[in-house]
């Protein structure tokens, strides 16, 4: 009887190694995991921190952006009120031309009558 709780003694004791030596590389992977979660949140802050510069670089791309859109649109006003007055001096040089033709008609008229 003695020999027979030896023996479970002896396996009880196998396993209570054997659950102790389970326990001891569990330990010893939940180390090496909590090392890579820590490696991981730090990737993870440089990574926010790299976003919210993004962020910044837009805002600012934006704000570019816009100044060019309301320099382009005060050109264009620009360039709209050079045609305007382009298109009245075209105006006002076909009147003279009008003028300058009708004055050499007269002109002409007024010699024909002093040579008679």
């Amino acid at each position: 009887m003695e020999d027979k709780i030896l023996e479970l003694l002896q396996v009880m004791n196998a396993k209570l190694d054997k659950n102790s030596s389970d326990i001891a590389d569990m330990k010893y992977e939940m180390t090496g995991m909590k090392s890579e979660i820590t490696s991981i949140k730090s990737e993870i802050t440089s990574i926010k921190s790299e976003i919210t510069s993004m962020k910044s670089e837009m805002t600012t791309m934006n704000s570019k952006i816009t100044r060019l859109e309301e320099g382009q649109k005060a050109i264009k006003l620009t360039v709209d009120s050079i045609k305007c007055k382009v298109d009245e001096m075209t105006n006002d040089m076909h009147r003279v031309e009008v003028a300058t033709a009708q004055n050499w008609t007269d002109i002409a008229i007024l010699k024909s009558i002093n040579k008679q």
